[in-house]
C-alpha cells in the first residue's frame, strides 16, 4: 500500500500497525491517531499471548512483559 493510500482515513484502516508506526514516526496524525486506537487493542492481544505462555497470573504476566520490554 503507497504512503499516500495510507495517509487517508480509510488507508489507515488497512495499513498494518507496523506501517502506522513507520508513518506515525514520519509525523502523519491519521497514522498516530489510528495507533492510539489500536493500542489498547494490541496491549490486551500481547497481554494474553503471556498469560498463554506463563499462566494466568496476571500479576506475573504483567511483570514479565514489563521486565521483557526493559531488556530490549
Amino acid at each position: 500500500m503507497s504512503e499516500q493510500a495510507q495517509a487517508t482515513n480509510y488507508g489507515v484502516k488497512l495499513a498494518t500497525t507496523d506501517a502506522l508506526a513507520e508513518l506515525a514516526n514520519e509525523g502523519h496524525t491519521l497514522a498516530k491517531d489510528e495507533l492510539r486506537a489500536r493500542l489498547p487493542h494490541e496491549l490486551h492481544r500481547l497481554l494474553g499471548l503471556y498469560l498463554a505462555a506463563y499462566g494466568q497470573d496476571r500479576s506475573i504476566a504483567l511483570r514479565t512483559l514489563l521486565s521483557d520490554i526493559e531488556q530490549l
